[in-house]
């Protein structure tokens, strides 16, 4: 091999090898600011009763379980009924006829206006 290719071989190695650090160092810094955004957060702890847990499981698997404290101030039992079919219909929820009818009951006892 001669001293020129050697040399070219050597260059890109040294690159390469700064390249890799360079993206190692971005990935550290990464997951140490993603888990330190977490810090602060505290869990929403809802009011014990009938239906909580059908809220937590099928609400809070797509959002923060803050919106139910913070729509409580607004929504009556017709309001709590058209959130609930509009998770449904309009974004999808996968929750079916008895889970909705427990969610929203649950919802107007515990958090409505």
């Amino acid at each position: 091999m001669s001293p020129q290719l050697s040399r070219k071989k050597a260059r890109r190695t040294s690159t390469h090898s700064a390249l890799l650090f360079a993206i190692m160092l971005a990935a550290g810094v990464l997951l140490q600011v993603t888990a330190s955004s977490h810090a602060d957060e505290t869990d929403i702890v809802l009011k014990d009763g009938k239906g909580r847990d059908a809220v937590v499981n099928n609400c809070g698997a797509c959002h923060s379980l803050d919106y139910v404290k913070m729509n409580s101030p607004f929504l009556d039992k017709a309001g709590w009924d058209g959130e609930v079919t509009k998770m449904i219909k309009a974004y999808g929820a996968p929750i079916d006829d008895a889970d909705a009818k427990e969610i929203s009951a649950y919802l107007a006892a515990n958090y409505g206006k």
